[in-house]
Order: structure tokens, then C-alpha cells, then sequence
């Protein structure tokens, strides 16, 4: 009747505990890692997804603002436009031209209010893009195409704008 164990019965036993341990500690840490990713991918598609609620916001607070002149001037990767956004610090509405351009993998945004002598603002709206496109639906089409690549017409804005966002590949 033995009561200890031998050498190797303890050695055979720490391998199979460490083997069990390392295994532990690496699902654990791949586990931590995809909940971090998965946390800031979230993260990033709810922020860009609440920028681009505000792009449609401006586009449907769409003003008429020049008579006999574009309204709206849409091309494929910019967009141009006036409209009507509420100033929170003095409590009033103002009109304001919107500016979006895509270049160099950055939608871009710029601000300008007519006739004051306030500076342009100017800020990357959406970075890290591959390519956003603009498309502007036009029910009345004759040429059987709804959706268009661009908009200039002068008595009319478009029935929908589609943004068409694709991000770098990371």
C-alpha cells in the first residue's frame, strides 16, 4: 500500500495541467478580443449610421433659396445644397449651404452661411471610405432610369437621395 507518488505520476500531472491552463488562457484571450472588435465595429456603424441620419435630416430641411437657379447640384461623389438647420446656441433657425465631396477616401462636409461674414466650416464627416456614391431618384424620368448619377434641375428636387457608402477593407 504506497501512500506517495512517484516522480513521474507529478510531472505527468503538472504537464497535463499546464496544457489545460494554456488552452484556458488562450480561449479566454481570443474571446477578449473578439469582444473588443465586435464592440468597436458596433461602435463605428452606430456613429456613422447617426452622421448619415443627419445628412438625410439636412436633406429633408431642403430650402429653395435662389430663384430660377439649382437648388440642389448633385454629382456622383458631391453634393450641394441649401437648407434650413436650427442654431441650438441662439435658438433660432438659419439657413445654411451644405457642401459633401468625397476624396481621398474622406466624405467631407463643409458649412457655409450666406450672406455673413462667418468663416466656413469645414470637417472630415465620415473617414476611412473606399467610395460613396450619390444617387438622386427622379420618378418622371423619361429615359426609364429612376435613379440618376447626378441633379441639376432647376424647378424641382429629387423624390430620394441614396447614399451609397463603402468602407476600406481592414
Amino acid at each position: 500500500m504506497r501512500k506517495s507518488l512517484t516522480l513521474i505520476e507529478v510531472l505527468v500531472a503538472v504537464t497535463i495541467f499546464s496544457f489545460i491552463s494554456v488552452s484556458l488562457y488562450s480561449l479566454l484571450h481570443t474571446g477578449i478580443k473578439v469582444r473588443k472588435k465586435l464592440t468597436l465595429d458596433r461602435k463605428t456603424f452606430s456613429d456613422i449610421y447617426l452622421r448619415l441620419e443627419m445628412l438625410g435630416q439636412e436633406l429633408r430641411n431642403i430650402i429653395s433659396f435662389f430663384p430660377g437657379q439649382v437648388q440642389l447640384n448633385g454629382g456622383k461623389e458631391s453634393m450641394n445644397f441649401y437648407t434650413l438647420k436650427f442654431d441650438y446656441l441662439t435658438d433660432t433657425p438659419k439657413i445654411s449651404n451644405i457642401i459633401y465631396e468625397f476624396k481621398e477616401g474622406v466624405l467631407a462636409k463643409t458649412i457655409k452661411v450666406p450672406f455673413k461674414d462667418e468663416p466656413e466650416t469645414a470637417f472630415n464627416f465620415i473617414e476611412d471610405l473606399e467610395q460613396v456614391n450619390f444617387y438622386y431618384f427622379n420618378s418622371e424620368s423619361e429615359e426609364g432610369q429612376k435613379w440618376q448619377s447626378s441633379w441639376q434641375e432647376i424647378d424641382s428636387f429629387p423624390q430620394g437621395v441614396k447614399v451609397e457608402v463603402v468602407f476600406t477593407k481592414e
